[in-house]
């Protein structure tokens, strides 16, 4: 937060111990004091009392929604009190918006001990000290303030700057009210204002995700947009990384997937190289990854290349582990819940007596995640209080069933519509889409169609299962937390009868995909049986073609079927089946096919080499990646079909037109090169110049010396590309790079003078946050659940 901008800070964000810590704060700055809090009940219920003589007493009043009514009566209880105490001052702070006729009759009550009104402190008026430039330090301190401030909230709710989800401002939203600042996250905030990289790793339900939205959140006041990506979409960070003037945030969710099945080993050197991007070159891109402990370690296990990456100095300094929480960071996240969540008085005096709170505190099995559920309201709401604090140990002592007896409580078509939501999505779906499936499921069963289940089971699961998202004219459905997935998927795997019935009446093929993820032993012969008898182009898609779902599985599952043979020719070259798809997407599928020595031989692909215009076509679709593979089989082809006279067109016939694409492939690659190599290059570039004077003409400098070495490399790139297609044929003659394209797609003089300039004015960072550690102290944690009072109670 910049000086001089002014920020409306929104007070009821804050729980009443919150409140309290900034009162403190800003109390003693303003008078000069030195304060300390008390525990309520000690000196008949005073909030915080000054070191020096105990001359002076600071009552705190959090009563941000409440009426002045009730501010008056509290404090007119506070006035017997003080008569008792010899103190000299009394100071007032309240997050309730006072009037000026509400604020003398303040002072009228307590004018023996006020000598201003300024010992008064309102809403309002903490609003304008917090503004001041000399108070920002204690805004930084306080740091859920300024996070949920109105400036944040603004550019927050702008949808455009969210993609790839239709529910991460929701999210966002709602975790802000239960955040609490950890180490971990002060630390995990140092790391990425640093490296621009960090990967956010830990147990399901620890706070991964809140972490990384608060991330988020923090870099959204320096101006920074934010793009949410999930589904491994590390082609849609490449494009960002092109438009590099534009300061973003890239959060690349659950990057592995959700499931270890969901994981796909191709993607890790795209991620290594995006790693390096990030963390070697300055620029305005930052990058958050996270994912779960446990599928990390799986894929750590077998892939011992990304292993040792990742055990690298400067890379393993890039990991965070969240699950860490210190003895008061849980106490605070336990209680910031139980105020949120607006537990009745008389569940809470459960946890309170015997200071029972610290049993959930230190349990072995305390998790943010199983905390969040057993302080909801669906969960007090269906429970007497004498049994809640068992009913939460229960909870910790079996984690696993969190869920399940949430489930159990289903009716049959709740448990339908939730079954039919995971069999969709691991995130959000359009409602339409949703409604088609399961209104399909319950047309094979017998049910009251004057009754709108749909609508019913809609209503009865929000916000204790799912999460509805309204975005303009469309509205999208998922599950309110990702643990709910994890439940179900576990669950369906061993329930066979279910899995066959979403089978019977899937509408999607993307359902069909989830249960093959499922359950791969069951299903596979289902789907090898669909794709032989084509059923499965009769199925709806909502993320690309049936046309290429089809081929991708016939290839992924290596089915060999003559009868497929005419089917498969005319798919790969259906134009149908590569719309939605990126060019890496049909490298991939095409790559199958024709990189795959088998499948050429079984479905005599090799009989399409002879055709110009199909390989056309396939140069056309594909990428440097797949040429490199592909180029030598195929030449291999010419060459046979050559000798033996049986090749339809003159081999220049063929050359031509493939050459143009094969150029296009190695320019295309090598923009990609230098767009990840470009800050190197610059800064190597300054730093043989550091010791010049850095005056208005330097980037100009740098930019005319670089031109001829970028050139230099752009040469170098192309006989290392060329080279590696190890070609014969279609490379025998001088591509002709067109080196002024590739360095207009580079934007390198942009980028330099982005890259010049920052080093000029040089890199300011950020001051590393300090907290006070309070580990043990249970003189702090006693302090702050003795504040709780219940709605009912205020």
């Amino acid at each position: 937060m910049e000086a001089g901008i002014q920020f409306m800070f929104n007070f009821q964000n804050l729980n009443d111990f919150e409140f309290e810590l900034l009162s403190r704060d800003v109390v003693s700055k303003e008078f000069g004091l030195d304060l300390r809090t008390y525990t309520k009940g000690r000196d008949g219920g005073i909030d915080i009392r000054g070191f020096v003589a105990n001359d002076v007493v600071v009552q705190v009043k959090h009563y941000p929604k409440s009426s002045f009514s009730n501010l008056k009566n509290s404090l007119d209880k506070e006035v017997a009190k003080i008569k008792k105490l010899n103190i000299k001052k009394y100071i007032v702070v309240t997050s309730f918006f006072l009037t000026p006729e509400k604020e003398d009759e303040i002072f009228a009550m307590f004018e023996n001990y006020m000598d201003t009104k300024k010992q008064i402190i309102d809403g309002s008026r903490l609003n304008t000290i917090l503004a001041e430039a000399d108070n920002l330090d204690i805004v930084r301190k306080n740091y859920k303030l300024w996070l949920t401030s109105t400036n944040v909230l603004d550019t927050l709710n702008h949808n455009s700057l969210i993609i790839d989800t239709n529910s991460y401002i929701y999210e966002i939203d709602r975790k802000m009210n239960l955040f609490v600042e950890t180490k971990q996250f002060l630390k995990a905030l140092e790391v990425l204002e640093k490296n621009n990289c960090i990967l956010l790793d830990g147990n399901p339900g620890v706070g991964k995700t809140t972490v990384s939205q608060m991330l988020i959140t923090h870099f959204i006041k320096d101006g920074y947009s934010p793009k949410y990506l999930s589904n491994n979409s590390t082609h849609q960070i490449k494009n960002s990384l092109f438009n590099d003037d534009k300061k973003e945030l890239i959060l690349l969710n659950d990057f592995l997937g959700q499931h270890y099945e969901q994981y796909k080993p191709e993607l890790l050197e795209e991620i290594k190289a995006l790693i390096n991007y990030f963390v070697k070159y300055p620029h305005q891109k930052k990058l958050i990854l996270n994912t779960r402990i446990t599928i990390l370690n799986e894929v750590l296990m077998k892939n011992n290349d990304f292993k040792f990456f990742l055990e690298d100095s400067t890379i393993e300094a890039l990991r965070i582990d969240v699950s860490q929480l210190t003895y008061f960071e849980k106490a605070r996240i336990l209680y910031s819940h139980i105020y949120y969540y607006k537990l009745p008085q008389k569940h809470f005096n459960q946890i309170l007596t015997d200071k029972r709170y610290l049993q959930i505190i230190e349990h072995p099995n305390y998790n943010p995640r199983i905390i969040e559920y057993i302080t909801r309201r669906s969960t007090w709401n269906s429970t007497d209080p004498e049994s809640y604090f068992s009913v939460m140990m229960n909870h910790l002592l079996n984690p696993k069933d969190v869920w399940k007896n949430e489930f159990e409580k289903l009716s049959t078509f709740d448990r339908i519509f939730i079954n039919t939501l995971y069999s969709l999505t691991n995130e959000e779906i359009n409602i339409e889409i949703l409604r088609e499936c399961f209104e399909k499921r319950l047309n094979h069963s017998k049910y009251d169609t004057t009754i709108n289940v749909f609508a019913d089971c809609l209503d009865r699961l929000t916000d204790s299962l799912i999460k509805i998202v309204d975005l303009g004219m469309e509205r999208f459905v998922g599950v309110i937390n990702p643990s709910i997935n994890d439940y179900i998927f576990h669950e369906l795997q061993n329930n066979y009868s279910e899995i066959q019935a979403i089978y019977k009446h899937s509408v999607y093929f993307e359902q069909m995909e989830k249960l093959l993820i499922i359950n791969k032993g069951l299903f596979q012969n289902i789907f090898i049986d669909k794709i032989t008898t084509r059923e499965f182009l009769s199925l709806k898609t909502y993320t690309a073609p049936i046309q290429y779902f089809y081929l991708f599985y016939i290839a992924e599952l290596n089915i060999m079927n003559h009868d497929l043979s005419y089917t498969i020719h005319n798919l790969l070259f259906d134009r149908e089946t590569y719309k939605q798809n990126s060019l890496k997407d049909h490298s991939i599928l095409l790559g199958k096919y024709f990189c795959n020595l088998d499948m050429i031989q079984f479905y005599k692909l090799h009989s399409l080499f002879n055709s110009l215009n199909r390989m056309e076509y396939i140069y056309e679709k594909t990428d440097y990646s797949f040429m490199e593979k592909f180029i030598p089989i195929h030449e291999e082809y010419l060459r046979i079909l050559s000798d033996g006279n049986i090749l339809r067109n003159n081999i220049d016939d063929v050359i031509v037109p493939i050459r143009f694409n094969i150029k296009w492939a190695i320019e295309l690659e090598i923009v990609s090169t230098l767009n990840y190599r470009m800050k190197e290059l610059i800064m190597n570039k300054i730093a043989k110049y550091h010791d010049e004077n850095l005056d208005d003409e330097f980037p100009d400098h740098i930019i005319s010396n670089l031109t001829m070495e970028l050139k230099s490399e752009i040469s170098l790139l192309s006989d290392q590309l060329i080279k590696r297609l190890n070609s014969i044929i279609f490379c025998k003659r001088e591509l002709k790079i067109d080196y002024d394209i590739i360095l207009e797609e580079s934007s390198f003089e942009h980028v330099a003078y982005q890259v010049t300039d920052n080093y000029i004015e040089g890199d300011t960072g950020m001051e590393s946050s300090k907290i006070v550690s309070h580990d043990d102290d249970i003189h702090m944690i006693d302090h702050m659940f003795a504040h709780y009072r219940s709605e009912e109670e205020t």
